[in-house]
């Protein structure tokens, strides 16, 4: 056997498309919880023209599913389901986008226009329902920031659960950092009914754009909405994304910015690892001094002073003044390079 990084990558490429094909099934038939809160352009394009994911991308999902394990462990004692699927077809319109409520579904005509009727295939893959009808979504990071789109793949789920279930319940959100040992639990959160029509009519943009894109025989069809946000240097499809096209550089000056990402990808590795190596020696340490061979190691307390904007916000509001009274906006230039 010839062991190679190309052989594990092939590996873990045919282990992540089984365990997809077993839990998720064709994902370009359905609208999923976690498609909802993305970028309509990245959902569309990832469905009609799938990439294989690289080796960074097939490591990241197979530590999700080291922390869903790990998870399952831990709370065998409540006898949680995994991997529950709902699934619902909502009558839409596509000219009016009006929905059927639940007691409209039989309708073939829209009420609004008369309209003939689609089906919205919606689906979803729950981590864990535990008792008392309680969601738990599990994610995998290195930051305990509870994202957006988190938080409506979540309302989404419990959208779906209330729907087929006929249970109203409650959702938690839980971040496992695996490298640093940390876990983070956020909510509980409860079904926003105002959060519906927004759910539904991002899942029709989506569904609509598929259907126009398979029609039209367009791999970047027009009018997909595009939403840049902090994942588009993660995004497979950002190199012909329209958001980030611009005036074409000098091939000279290319080696300039990839200097630049290699160093900015360094130092964000670098913090990290230095970070984690001031956290193990805060545990070990009390304030004092120290000698560590011939180093001088010292920790101390100190105190920072900080203000508290919302009491003065307040008290200016009580005076009838504004605190934007008191400030202001000076530029400063961002340099943002993303490898596409």
């Amino acid at each position: 056997m010839q062991l190679s990084i190309n052989h594990i990558t092939a590996g873990l490429l045919q282990a992540q498309q089984q365990n997809t094909a077993q839990t998720l099934g064709d994902r370009s038939q359905y609208i999923g919880a976690s498609d909802i809160g993305q970028c309509p352009r990245k959902v569309i394009l990832s469905k009609i023209t799938p990439k294989e994911p690289d080796l960074a991308t097939l490591i990241r999902f197979a530590r999700g599913h080291l922390a869903e394990g790990i998870i399952a462990e831990a709370l065998q004692e409540d006898n949680p389901h995994p991997q529950i699927a709902l699934t619902t077809d909502i009558p839409y319109c596509s000219q009016c986008r009006w929905w059927a409520s639940r007691s409209s579904r039989d309708a073939a005509q829209c009420p609004a226009c008369q309209s003939p009727l689609k089906l919205l295939p919606l689906e979803t893959h729950l981590d864990f329902v535990l008792p008392g009808n309680t969601v738990l979504e599990v994610k995998s990071s290195n930051t305990t920031e509870i994202r957006d789109s988190w938080k409506m793949q979540l309302q989404t789920q419990m959208l779906l659960y209330e729907h087929g279930l006929h249970q109203s319940p409650q959702g938690h959100i839980l971040i496992m950092d695996i490298a640093r040992g940390e876990l983070a639990l956020s909510g509980p959160y409860v079904a926003d009914p105002v959060m519906a029509p927004v759910i539904i009519n991002r899942a029709i943009d989506v569904w609509e754009g598929m259907l126009d894109a398979e029609r039209d025989a367009d791999p970047e069809p027009v009018g997909i909405k595009t939403e840049p946000g902090p994942l588009c240097g993660w995004c497979d499809y950002m190199a012909s994304c329209p958001v980030f096209q611009g005036e074409q550089l000098p091939d000279e000056l290319a080696g300039l910015f990839l200097d630049y990402l290699d160093l900015c990808r360094t130092e964000k590795a670098a913090k990290a690892e230095k970070d984690t190596l001031r956290d193990q020696a805060l545990s070990l340490l009390e304030p004092g001094k120290y000698m560590a061979g011939d180093l001088r190691v010292a920790l101390f307390e100190r105190s920072r002073t900080t203000t508290d904007m919302k009491a003065i916000n307040t008290l200016l509001t009580e005076l009838g003044q504004d605190l934007s009274h008191y400030q202001k906006q000076t530029p400063y230039k961002v340099l943002d390079v993303k490898a596409a």
